[in-house]
């Protein structure tokens, strides 16, 4: 079991397969600190050593247990800390899972597999703020052209937020939302905000 490079509270990323968890431990790696085990009980160790972790990458079928029986540990021992499960095995029973757990939900090898890490590193980081108030310093190359209310909308789904909360918090209707995302990402010139989740990361980080 690694552990975190530096003394911010890192990712947990739990995975039996050591080759398929070096996409997300490398990608994580370049933006926050990880801390990886391949197995369930690896992983209840680490939350027993330290509770204090940012965020929680997770595999469901481990060798010795479930990645949601994991979710819920983190849950217990870390409120409020933010959980993907990425998984090889995209069955929609899995996804509801997720759904009912309160945890997000990502495929093995996607297309958009590292943006959509990215947003979840993002999403980490604007979590650890109190109150997840503002957004992190960006380039100004990047919002400059963004209206208040679409920074509002771009920080919002960047917690990850779906539209429907979005639109609920803003006092807006769904479709004034995406249109909002349409028009951020038009004048971004992303494909979609996991994409710009990711650009964002690579600029903050440099």
């Amino acid at each position: 079991m690694a552990g975190p490079r530096s003394g911010k509270r890192p990712i947990l990323i739990v995975d039996d397969d050591a080759t398929l968890a070096r996409t997300p431990s490398r990608l994580v790696a370049r933006y926050h600190p990880t801390l990886i085990a391949h197995t369930a009980s690896e992983a209840r160790a680490a939350l027993e050593d330290s509770a204090e972790i940012d965020g929680a990458i997770l595999d469901i079928k481990l060798p010795d247990g479930s990645g949601f029986d994991i979710a819920r540990l983190v849950q217990t021992t870390a409120p409020g800390v933010p959980v993907l499960m990425l998984t090889g095995v995209c069955e929609p029973r899995f996804a509801n899972q997720a759904h009912e757990l309160g945890v997000a939900f990502a495929c093995k090898g996607a297309p958009d597999e590292s943006s959509t890490i990215a947003t979840f590193v993002m999403h980490v980081r604007l979590s650890r703020k109190k109150g997840g108030a503002a957004l992190p310093r960006l380039p100004s190359a990047v919002l400059s052209e963004l209206s208040r209310r679409q920074k509002e909308v771009l920080l919002l789904a960047m917690r990850g937020l779906q539209r429907s909360a979005i639109a609920k918090m803003q006092g807006v209707s769904e479709k004034t939302v995406k249109t909002q995302i349409a028009a951020i990402l038009a004048k971004t010139g992303e494909r979609n905000l996991a994409a710009l989740c990711l650009r964002l990361l690579q600029d903050t980080s440099s």
